[in-house]
């Protein structure tokens, strides 16, 4: 795929607290761009926004002419370590406008916390929250668990009603991987569903395959993370030459 960029905020690497958000007008000045020079088709995929300005300014815009595109939203409200690092009134912003216009939603357990107003100790408490955020509008809601402990970290993908006349949930179950210090895990998971989307997958398949594709990069990733600052996912992991780094089995074609 290729993806056109709107920067939201500028900030040092690894420190969410410190993001600086750009001016507003600026922002949607650099979504008019891409719709005038390279054209949005088939999917968006929006994530942190730095302030509650852009975030209406955006919507306005995704209303008015963007509205058929799928929307894929990674809200990032929390980071990894539960602390919030979206205002209350970004977030509030975010809940209201553009997520019940989202085709996807993509949240860990702090956001999803949050959003319902009370905390999710289980798999049944997971997906009922998933189950409600359903109500605000979005078509489907992605619950990750990366940030739980155990040896498994289990996302779940919760699909409005079809036949049955309830609510239908999908578990992606993946071995956890033990890091530390690696940044854009919910990034490249939002990322991927939205590629997947715009080559024309259901939900449930690119939901599936960003799941494979981030677990690879995350395990790719892990060999290289640093002890003293965070660093990236390993996104190429298949295309690398693993031969002269000694890595030949982390792009095995299961993992891929």
């Amino acid at each position: 795929m290729y993806g056109a960029a709107v920067i939201t905020g500028v900030g040092p690497a690894g420190k969410p607290g410190q993001l600086q958000p750009l001016d507003s007008e600026l922002v949607l000045s650099q979504l008019l761009s891409a719709i005038e020079y390279t054209g949005v088709a088939n999917a968006i995929k929006i994530g942190r926004l730095g302030s509650a300005e852009s975030a209406r300014l955006l919507a306005d815009e995704i209303e008015g002419q963007l509205s058929d595109i799928p929307l894929v939203l990674d809200p990032s409200l929390f980071c990894r370590s539960g602390t919030m690092i979206a205002d209350e009134e970004t977030a509030a912003t975010v809940s209201e406008r553009l997520l019940p216009m989202a085709t996807v939603v993509t949240l860990n357990i702090a956001e999803a916390e949050h959003l319902v107003g009370q905390p999710l100790p289980d798999a049944t408490s997971v997906e009922n929250a998933g189950k409600k955020l359903l109500e605000r509008g979005a078509r489907s809601i992605v619950i990750k668990g990366g940030h739980r402990n155990g040896a498994f970290s289990d996302d779940v993908l919760v699909l409005p009603p079809a036949d049955t006349g309830q609510p239908s949930t999908l578990w992606l179950r993946s071995a956890r991987i033990s890091i530390d210090r690696l940044e854009g895990i919910g990034c490249t998971l939002s990322s991927g569903i939205a590629a997947g989307i715009a080559r024309g997958q259901h939900i449930e398949i690119a939901t599936e395959e960003a799941k494979i594709y981030l677990t690879a990069a995350l395990r790719a990733g892990s060999r290289w993370q640093s002890t003293e600052t965070t660093g990236p996912l390993h996104h190429f992991y298949a295309w690398w030459n693993y031969t002269e780094s000694g890595a030949e089995n982390l792009a095995r074609s299961d993992d891929r």
